[in-house]
């Protein structure tokens, strides 16, 4: 069974380790990535995890196992997991383990999973792939494939999230480098629509499309300005949240 620690450890041990900016932005950052999911004795399967500021708050708020898929390849910091490593032995955390594998090689069968998350990642399971989706059937066929890996590792009723920049933004589109996203390669990017046409091909039901806005906008900024007409203008980040029926 998963026991909640206190959270302002939790905070206190991201700032301290420099994984997040301010907790303010980070208390605005969980509460739009996670809304009214719950952690409580569920299995949380992480692909993708960086650092692991995400799958390390889903184990502090009380996940009996989390499980995070990390294998430092393009898109990753050099470093990360080591600095997972770091922040799970402060926390004193014995339910969250990383696997420095790619999803690919991930062949667990006997975990079946409640909570899934692909934070800044779905696109990385596979750039070739997600680079080509718009002209190549054999591409969009691997990101099937992957998909459906993820629908038989879920329990039913099991919650997924998907976070990630859509292609569809201002700057790209006139020829000029996005200023608050200055590292994206734009065209190994897809849209939240073209995902989620392959995640309910999958089996997968859609609940929710949200946008979010740049960390600096805060909370009144997310409900102001989180909308699709701002997010083109800006970051064009999108969270989509789906259900295992």
């Amino acid at each position: 069974m998963g026991l909640i620690m206190p959270l302002s450890k939790y905070y206190n041990v991201i700032i301290e380790n420099k994984l997040y900016s301010k907790k303010s932005h980070l208390k605005n950052k969980l509460c739009r990535l996670f809304g009214d999911i719950t952690f409580k004795n569920k299995k949380v399967l992480d692909i993708g995890s960086g650092t692991g500021i995400y799958a390390l708050y889903a184990a502090v708020k009380g996940a009996d196992l989390v499980t995070c898929l990390e294998p430092e390849l393009n898109g990753s910091s050099k470093g990360m997991n080591n600095t997972f490593e770091a922040v799970k032995q402060k926390l004193k955390l014995n339910n969250i383990f990383l696997l420095k594998k790619t999803f690919q090689d991930y062949n667990q069968t006997d975990i079946k999973y409640d909570i899934v998350l692909l934070h800044n990642s779905i696109n990385h399971l596979d750039e070739n792939a997600c680079r080509n989706m718009e002209q190549s059937i054999a591409a969009n066929k691997s990101y099937f494939e992957l998909v459906k890996k993820i629908y038989d590792l879920m329990n039913n009723n099991g919650r997924l999230i998907i976070c990630d920049c859509s292609n569809k933004n201002l700057f790209p589109m006139v020829g000029l480098k996005n200023p608050i996203a200055q590292n994206i390669d734009w065209k190994t990017h897809q849209s939240p629509q073209r995902w989620i046409r392959i995640f309910e091909r999958a089996g997968f039901k859609k609940i929710s499309l949200k946008w979010n806005t740049p960390k600096y906008f805060g909370k009144l900024g997310n409900i102001i300005f989180g909308n699709k007409i701002v997010s083109f203008l800006t970051n064009s980040h999108f969270r989509v949240e789906f259900i295992k029926p």
